[in-house]
């Protein structure tokens, strides 16, 4: 059977330049095709050139000012991944927080769901987040919340965060483990941490089965990613959360809602920005950020790629071991 193709006119001098204007990539993107660099004349040399033109490119960084305005644009007011607070908040609801609780946020990004969740359950919050830039601006976001006591974020890495044993209630993470290369030792500290009786919630991106690590749709994704990502599967997150004594009542496949959500959010993004003309304005970021989540849903679509939601209980000191 013969594979169609779709053609886009571009003009001669971008051919000869060997680049694709950005409202043909746009173009491209939202209606789902490849799209290849055009092949580039080779034009003479008149000159050699000499160190001083020869100029490094720049660094990619993670998160800056635009990317952080853009996240918010297509995930809501201080978020900066898919799930607004109801969503977050009724994650949380199995927990059963309240007022006398101190409540751990791992990977708290901007900060939203940490407020959030302190808001509803009036519990106090403590958020961290790996990224220097972007524990800053949702430091400052809680500061303007009037939460700075009560939903705190701090700057800390999730491979081997240090956490005040046996001082939370609860802890809880929304798609964080995934970037967290020592998953052991993570897992080892939030033992540690969660008070007698204390309970771990927490989705993730993950594996169903091992040998998928490398199918092409995770490895295209991977390639898109800013940071190094570390899959594991289901079973994995079982054997470590049950090797460290963790009741595991839940653990459940939430991936449908959670691209269902991508797809949503991202498709009102592209509709209200064209419109406003701020897919024009953000230019070249627009697409970055549209790549990375369009290559996680399709990995997520074709099944490579799930999210899963495990719910993990400490047992309290006080109750018999036949009871547990």
């Amino acid at each position: 059977m013969a594979t169609s193709r779709t053609l886009l006119r571009v003009k001669r001098q971008d051919v000869e330049d060997g680049r694709i204007p950005f409202s043909l990539r746009l173009k491209a993107w939202w209606e789902g095709y490849e799209v290849q660099p055009p092949r580039q004349r080779k034009r003479p040399q008149h000159q050699t050139k000499t160190g001083h033109d020869v100029r490094a490119p720049e660094a990619d960084v993670p998160w800056d000012d635009a990317r952080i305005s853009l996240v918010q644009e297509v995930w809501g007011r201080g978020l900066d991944r898919p799930g607004d607070r109801d969503h977050i908040t009724g994650l949380c609801a199995p927990m059963g927080m309240d007022s006398s609780m101190s409540v751990l946020d791992l990977g708290a990004g901007l900060g939203g769901g940490t407020r959030a969740i302190c808001r509803a359950y009036d519990c106090w919050m403590t958020g961290v987040e790996p990224d220097p830039q972007l524990a800053e601006v949702a430091h400052k976001l809680s500061e303007r919340a009037g939460l700075t006591r009560k939903a705190a974020i701090h700057q800390s890495s999730l491979d081997d965060p240090e956490l005040k044993p046996r001082g939370y209630n609860r802890i809880f993470a929304k798609e964080s483990f995934f970037r967290v290369t020592d998953k052991v030792t993570l897992l080892d500290r939030l033992e540690e941490a969660l008070k007698p009786g204390g309970q771990l919630l927490f989705t993730d991106y993950v594996v169903l089965d091992s040998t998928v690590q490398e199918s092409e749709a995770i490895q295209a994704w991977r390639e898109c990613e800013r940071t190094p990502v570390t899959l594991y599967s289901v079973d994995d997150y079982q054997d470590a959360l049950k090797d460290r004594k963790l009741k595991i009542p839940v653990a459940e496949d939430v991936t449908e809602q959670v691209a269902a959500t991508i797809q949503h959010a991202w498709a009102s993004y592209m509709h209200e920005a064209q419109d406003s003309g701020r897919i024009r304005e953000l230019g070249d970021l627009v697409l970055k950020e549209a790549e990375l989540w369009t290559r996680r849903l399709r990995a997520l679509q074709n099944g490579d790629l799930r999210v899963y939601r495990f719910h993990a209980l400490k047992k309290d000191e006080n109750k018999m071991l036949a009871d547990w």
